[in-house]
């Protein structure tokens, strides 16, 4: 694995950051934030720079974990709009890489977690 990963949070927003191992201010983030009290968590960023570290799942690596983050929280669902209004092709390639559907509405892409059922035990 590429780097150093960490993350941090509190009860509205999730992060995180990566740090690469070179002097050459590699970074990248991942945001989420709670915007509605129904489980639903908005992606506000997931950013790899330079754009030369994109490509080797440095991206996909921190939106696992921050769908690990945000899933500890009662986050049932995770929503992006890929580019904003442009939808971006590479940005959609990669949510729907990670599992994220397009919905109705123009744009707007979801990841539904798996609830886990539980049997009785007779």
């Amino acid at each position: 694995m590429i780097g150093h990963y960490s993350c941090a949070s509190t009860p509205y927003t999730a992060y995180v950051f990566w740090c690469g191992d070179s002097p050459y201010r590699e970074r990248g983030v991942a945001e989420a934030n709670k915007i509605y009290e129904d489980g639903r968590w908005w992606i506000a960023r997931v950013l790899v720079q330079p754009e030369s570290m994109r490509g080797r799942g440095i991206g996909t690596e921190m939106l696992k974990r921050l769908k690990r983050e945000v899933s500890t929280k009662g986050c049932t669902c995770l929503q992006v709009a890929p580019g904003g209004y442009d939808s971006d092709p590479r940005a959609i390639s990669f949510y729907k890489k990670n599992g994220f559907v397009k919905t109705k509405e123009a744009g707007l892409y979801e990841y539904h977690f798996k609830r886990k059922v539980h049997k009785k035990v007779p």
